[in-house]
């Protein structure tokens, strides 16, 4: 093998290798993700099967990122056990808060769907319904 196809080799590993982490990350993990950039919403497939799968009381873990009007990167992240639903909250890899629901349903209003966390607990007072999403049919 010559030099030039040695160093043409060379610059596609390394390419390869430096590809982009977040993705590789969240395919090792099978952690889906829905992403709303200021209602462009992506993937709102994986929230749907999500809801399937804690409704049938199976594990399972999606992740929720919404960004803000000044870029910041809020991640929900939903996970089903058991008989509730635990929900993380992070601002920018700043952990925010979290709390346990016993559901998760979708309340069609006034033409769209609105995500609600229902019966949830945490360090608030009570238990309240919480909206994590609307989307506008």
């Amino acid at each position: 093998m010559n030099r030039r196809m040695m160093n043409v080799l060379c610059s596609l590993f390394f390419i390869a290798g430096c590809s982009n982490d977040s993705n590789v990350q969240s395919h090792n993990n099978n952690v889906e993700e829905v992403v709303n950039k200021h209602n462009d919403i992506q993937n709102l497939k994986a929230l749907d099967t999500f809801i399937k799968r804690a409704k049938l009381k199976k594990e399972d873990t999606v992740n929720y990122i919404e960004y803000g009007v000044e870029g910041q990167r809020g991640v929900t992240t939903l996970t089903s056990k058991e008989n509730n639903i635990h929900i993380s909250s992070s601002v920018d890899k700043k952990f925010i808060e979290e709390y346990s629901c016993e559901d998760i349903a979708i309340e069609t209003k006034n033409g769209s769907d609105h995500y609600v966390l229902k019966q949830c607990t945490g360090d608030f007072e009570g238990t309240r319904d919480i909206p994590l999403l609307t989307v506008s049919k």
